[in-house]
């Protein structure tokens, strides 16, 4: 099934994890109804197919030896 593969850095100073980037990886099932390849026929799409992503997958990318943003007291970047 679909799943969003989150890119992730982690400060070191305060321990958090910030997504820096953010991908949607598609599984290519015909019976997944989130895919690019989700099958356009006449189908029971609420019995046959997957209606609901996987949850997100994170990896951590990179480490800052800044702390998050949260603790340095900013949010949203101001």
């Amino acid at each position: 099934m679909c799943f969003r593969l989150n890119q992730c850095t982690e400060h070191t100073p305060c321990g958090h994890t910030t997504v820096a980037r953010q991908h949607r990886i598609d599984c290519n099932k015909s019976t997944c109804r989130i895919s690019a390849s989700h099958n356009s026929g006449r189908h029971d799409c609420a019995r046959d197919c997957v209606q609901n992503m996987l949850p997100d997958q994170s990896v951590i990318m990179e480490t800052s030896s800044m702390p998050c943003n949260l603790c340095r007291g900013r949010t949203n970047g101001h």
